[in-house]
């Protein structure tokens, strides 16, 4: 191909992929008949035409007989991608997905990109995200409110392996505090953004909660991530974004409605379900910190009793006693 460095607006990308696909189906187009079809002058097409040979190389020739042009390489398309509708609808549902994380650049960002494979693939698209408001929708609930330009800013880090300076809100302690964070990886965790990197004020790999970065500010020290580090066994045997080097054998004996409701998922990577003659079941999993799967042993009420270990039997038990005593019983 030639030099492509000549900025293409979307609406000569429409115009382009438009010649492209009447080429080379063999419909031998000629400039009237171009100019009409996509509502333009036919000087604005032979503008086009010149485009195309001389950014992309394209073989055109103008066929006198047939009175209109055509490819003199059979195999020649402008487009080298091959997309078919099960394609787009997968970008198109990725693009709804994303759409329920608010406040987040990545949505806008993969808009603009299915738009852009919309103005090339003009006739293929069978299916469209308007087209899924009818029949599919995703409901992630509430989740926290993070600032744009510091996931903006936190985007530009993480490409770059840049170290930031943030301004970061500490729940339990109630305390903000100055930190250096070299970013290793972003993740998004039921609804919320998660950033996990190395934290020069605690010299340790922390995880911290995008929406509780209240500043940040980009230096212009950077760093190599380790090769040993691995997001995936950074978080082996967390039940959800706690991470802690300690693992703790868990034990649980299930029940009633409860049953059919964790059999139907994988609740860790770990977990051993083995159901019991009268229809309850136990539950075995490997973790490596007590604190998010007592808030989920709670939302089983009744239907789900700690075997082991004793430390997270207690705790169940003092949450249970300090919920009763809201209700004065």
């Amino acid at each position: 191909m030639g030099n492509q460095k000549t900025f293409v607006h979307k609406s000569l990308l429409k115009r382009l992929a438009c010649i492209d696909r009447e080429i080379g189906e063999k419909r031998f187009p000629n400039k009237e008949r171009l100019a009409k079809k996509l509502e333009v002058s036919s000087k604005t097409i032979q503008r086009d035409i010149d485009f195309v040979k001389f950014e992309y190389d394209a073989p055109i020739e103008f066929d006198n007989r047939r009175k209109g042009y055509f490819y003199t390489d059979n195999k020649f398309r402008l487009n080298p991608l091959s997309i078919d509708a099960s394609d787009f609808l997968a970008i198109a549902v990725t693009e709804k997905v994303l759409e329920q994380y608010k406040d987040s650049p990545y949505a806008k960002h993969f808009k603009k990109f299915y738009e852009k494979l919309s103005y090339l693939f003009d006739d293929k698209i069978t299916i469209s995200a308007k087209d899924l408001e009818n029949i599919i929708s995703f409901q992630i609930g509430p989740v926290r409110k993070i600032d744009e330009k510091i996931l903006e800013k936190l985007n530009i880090a993480l490409n770059s392996n840049r170290r930031i300076k943030i301004k970061y809100f500490t729940a339990y302690s109630g305390i903000s505090k100055e930190r250096e964070i070299d970013p290793y990886h972003i993740i998004n965790h039921q609804g919320d953004w998660y950033l996990i990197g190395f934290c020069h004020l605690t010299k340790e790999i922390k995880v911290f909660a995008v929406s509780r970065i209240q500043k940040i500010k980009l230096t212009n020290r950077y760093f190599d991530i380790p090769e040993d580090f691995n997001i995936n066994k950074y978080f082996k045997g967390s039940f959800g974004i706690f991470e802690s080097k300690d693992i703790y054998n868990v034990k649980l004996h299930i029940f009633n409605e409860s049953v059919r409701y964790v059999k139907e998922k994988q609740w860790h990577e770990s977990q051993k379900i083995i159901e019991q003659k009268d229809g309850s079941i136990t539950m075995e999993m490997k973790v490596n910190n007590l604190t998010e799967i007592m808030f989920w042993i709670l939302s089983l009420g009744k239907d789900c009793k700690v075997l082991k270990p004793k430390e997270l039997r207690n705790n169940v038990i003092e949450e249970l006693k300090q919920a009763i005593l809201n209700y004065n019983i």
